[in-house]
């Protein structure tokens, strides 16, 4: 190991003679970002949909799409009539990073390389089987309509969408791997509305349905490695929903950083709903 260490220090300015590539003029999407070269994995196929199901998904593909936002695993793109959310996945965040390709010594490195295309790999297995399992055992906590993950011949549908730039693209759906979602009202600007307007007591309705949104994943025997309650949770009508699916795992674990994260949030925003989210929290821990 020594002897390796001396051999990657002394030739470390060799470094400097990497060529680096063109700054980006987008650092968010590109169809390149969102393209990747796999084989058909039908671990990946999610389940069959209902004569219904398929019906409301190819309504949500007849309308264009304008720019959402940009999470750490998608791209996401809201529809004009703003009923639902296509998310496309970052499968660069999936591959080598560009310098190993380039590095002067290639065998140097090349334990390095193996090991963390295994990573790499095991990653985007890992995010891919969230959502299918997101998709085929939580339709109704996630607010999932569709997960299309391997590449297929059957959709032959050609989706324009508009990016956070302004531009606009057309994207053959067959060719990359995309989820489609219902659109939800953020949880904590919910939250922050119903204050303003002085409704604390939907806003205590609020709290008690993430809160059971909660129980109920731990109950089917999920749970949730994201836990920032700001960002990854919603409202769909009167249902809480789970957001960001990309981090749903197997396995009953105790919800306590997303709780607390929760509760961090309303002592410094809504310090009034804080005995209330005790004493909620209080009958849910019963209830498990």
């Amino acid at each position: 190991m020594k002897t390796l260490i001396l051999l990657l220090l002394s030739i470390s300015p060799l470094l400097l003679l990497i060529p680096r590539s063109p700054p980006s003029q987008n650092k968010g999407f590109s169809l390149q970002a969102i393209s990747a070269d796999l084989p058909f994995n039908p671990a990946w196929e999610g389940r069959p949909m209902s004569s219904g199901e398929e019906s409301e998904v190819a309504q949500a593909l007849l309308q264009p799409y304008r720019h959402l936002g940009d999470g750490g695993q998608c791209f996401s793109f809201v529809s004009k009539d703003d009923r639902y959310v296509i998310k496309f996945i970052k499968q660069k965040a999936f591959d080598l990073p560009v310098w190993m390709d380039r590095f002067p010594l290639p065998f140097l490195i090349h334990w390095l390389c193996e090991k963390k295309k295994g990573k790499r790999a095991a990653k985007r297995d890992r995010t891919f089987q969230a959502f299918k399992l997101s998709f085929d055992l939580l339709p109704l906590e996630t607010g999932l309509m569709y997960v299309h993950l391997n590449k297929t011949e059957h959709l032959q549908k050609t989706l324009s969408f508009e990016d956070a730039e302004g531009n606009t693209h057309r994207l053959a759906l067959d060719a990359v791997a995309f989820i489609i979602q219902k659109k939800v009202d953020i949880a904590s600007e919910t939250i922050d509305r119903l204050m303003q307007k002085g409704d604390v007591e939907n806003a205590k309705l609020a709290i008690d349905r993430i809160l059971a949104l909660n129980l109920r994943l731990h109950q089917k025997g999920f749970h949730n490695r994201d836990p920032n309650f700001r960002s990854n949770c919603g409202f769909l009508k009167d249902d809480a929903i789970l957001i960001d699916v990309g981090r749903i795992a197997p396995g009953k674990h105790e919800s306590l950083k997303a709780i607390r994260k929760f509760r961090d949030y309303l002592s410094a925003k809504h310090p009034e709903l804080l005995d209330h989210f005790d004493q909620s929290v209080a009958k849910i821990a019963n209830c498990k």
